[in-house]
């Protein structure tokens, strides 16, 4: 089998698995839109870090450079939990774009602009990391549903930053 048709099926398990563990696939489905959503807003918040100016330049550069590395520290948890369901985890960029629920937006131009573009993403990612919770809670998978409390209330500090600074 080709690693392109590996691919094009997000609910096998990986080689060597004796049987599929059907009822942890809501999790798995819901952890790949939660990665591939983290990839895809630190690489936003990382856009904005580079190319935001104006006036509070220095603010936002810091602002969105805090955003970009917490988020990005979030990525390899994110896909060890997949992996630790015998589930493989996306990798490639058409993967992550396939999963995301963050709508592509050209680079703003103006710092006002950045801010509610990243705030409206964020709130996003907020509600994906939240049903990804309830399916992990409702599982009894509680070191992962741990591990998204923390990274809600993470992005809810985001979306409190954004609020207060646009």
């Amino acid at each position: 089998m080709s690693i392109v048709a590996k691919q094009s099926e997000p609910d096998r398990p990986i080689r060597g698995a004796v049987r599929p563990v059907r009822k942890e696939a809501a999790c798995v489905a819901a952890l790949r839109i939660c990665l591939s959503d983290a990839v895809v807003f630190s690489f936003m918040a990382q856009g904005f870090h580079w190319n935001v100016s104006g006036r509070d330049f220095t603010q936002l550069h810091m602002l969105f450079g805090e955003i970009y590395e917490d988020v990005q520290g979030s990525v390899d948890p994110l896909a060890e939990n997949i992996r630790k369901m015998d589930a493989e985890a996306p990798f490639l960029l058409g993967e992550f774009m396939r999963y995301t629920s963050i709508t592509q937006v050209a680079t703003p131009v103006d710092a006002s602009t950045m801010l509610r573009t990243l705030l409206e993403a964020n709130m996003q990612v907020t509600e994906n990391l939240k049903s990804a919770f309830d399916v992990a809670n409702d599982l009894n998978l509680q070191g992962i549903a741990n591990f998204l409390a923390d990274r809600i209330d993470k992005h809810r500090k985001w979306s409190w930053m954004l609020r207060e600074s646009v």
